[in-house]
């Protein structure tokens, strides 16, 4: 597909760049949210065991 020279920008490689970036953010805020619930699950546990 031939794209008009404004438009260059919008070929495959730039899609790849752009989706693996997306990809490796969400991995990453997916890794950090799990970290954070289990966290948050040891210190109710944690609680609980006092009373």
């Amino acid at each position: 597909m031939a794209l008009p020279d404004g438009l260059k920008f919008l070929q495959f490689g730039f899609w790849v760049v752009h989706a693996l970036s997306i990809w490796l953010v969400w991995s990453w805020a997916y890794r950090q949210g799990r970290a954070d619930e289990r966290r948050a699950q040891r210190i109710r546990e944690l609680e609980q065991g006092r009373r």
